[in-house]
């Protein structure tokens, strides 16, 4: 399930923001470069939500983080071609954050 190839990946955890927003950098893309930074291609839609659409996660303010003070959100990605996982995004990504799941189809 985790490492499928998929075009759209949806959290499951709570991406913690590499760098924070401000008037010129939106929360998409700071996701965005975060993840051309791991070598994946760009993003052709990404959407950011208090909310994951897997069933049974929880809002992303019920996850604790660390280090407190960093923004998080959840977020569905979606590629311009299938990426296999598994794809871990962000700050926290080595301590359980920032997990993503493929939705549906290729």
């Amino acid at each position: 399930t985790w490492s499928r190839p998929a075009r759209v990946w949806a959290t499951a955890t709570p991406i913690v923001l590499d760098r924070q927003p401000r008037r010129s950098l939106t929360a998409e893309q700071s996701i965005s470069d975060s993840v051309t930074a791991l070598g994946l291609p760009a993003p052709v839609h990404l959407e950011v939500s208090r909310y994951s659409p897997i069933k049974g996660v929880p809002r992303s303010n019920g996850f604790r983080l660390r280090k407190p003070g960093r923004l998080y959100t959840h977020a569905v990605i979606e590629f311009a071609q299938p990426i296999a996982g598994p794809l871990l995004i962000g700050a926290e990504r080595y301590f359980g954050l920032g997990l993503c799941r493929p939705m549906g189809g290729q």
